[in-house]
């Protein structure tokens, strides 16, 4: 049988590939999925963003800054530093993965809610903290100005491609899923 086949079917059933009962986390189908499919960048990425891997999110940092790089080729992009982009990369990686690390909210300590029981103001009731751009310049190493003006965009693209690397995955599977007779 089709491995991805026999992960389909075990999935269908809610069990994992060895027969025995899983947790019904959507995450987890799509972890077998993405290491079944032959696509390492997919599995690192998910490993990355759900199960906190480290090496998982270097592998995953490192592709996405190979992506940063040819899209910055292509659009001419100048960089006072191929490190800068590294870092871009990282902190895309930070953002889409991993937002609330180092960004609880100050005001609730990441609860979201405030000492009265309300909803927190400062946050909406996330938890997360609101990035400032200067927060972001820091964690690049760059001027405020800089960020704005040119590093916002590039980050916020790096932030899309994961977005993308997830997106391609659902779409795999669900049309895996949907040819399969159960």
């Amino acid at each position: 049988m089709n491995p991805i086949t026999a992960v389909t079917r075990a999935v269908a059933r809610g069990l994992s590939m060895d027969g025995s009962p899983r947790s019904t986390l959507r995450t987890d189908y799509l972890i077998d999925f993405a290491a079944l499919s032959g696509k390492k960048y997919l599995l690192n990425f998910m490993l990355a963003k759900y199960t906190g891997n480290q090496q998982a999110t270097q592998y995953t940092i490192q592709i996405v800054r190979e992506i940063g790089f040819r899209i910055a080729d292509a659009k001419g992009w100048r960089m006072e530093s191929p490190r800068t982009m590294r870092r871009a990369a990282e902190l895309a990686v930070q953002i889409h993965c991993h937002p609330r690390l180092g960004h609880l909210c100050r005001r609730c300590q990441g609860s979201g809610n405030s000492q009265a029981g309300q909803t927190c103001v400062l946050c909406s009731g996330s938890g997360v903290a609101p990035q400032t751009d200067e927060f972001y310049a820091s964690m690049l190493r760059i001027d405020k100005k800089s960020y704005r003006q040119t590093w916002k965009s590039r980050v916020d693209a790096l932030v899309n491609i994961l977005s993308g690397f997830e997106s391609q995955l659902i779409a795999e599977y669900l049309e895996k899923v949907s040819h399969e007779t159960l």
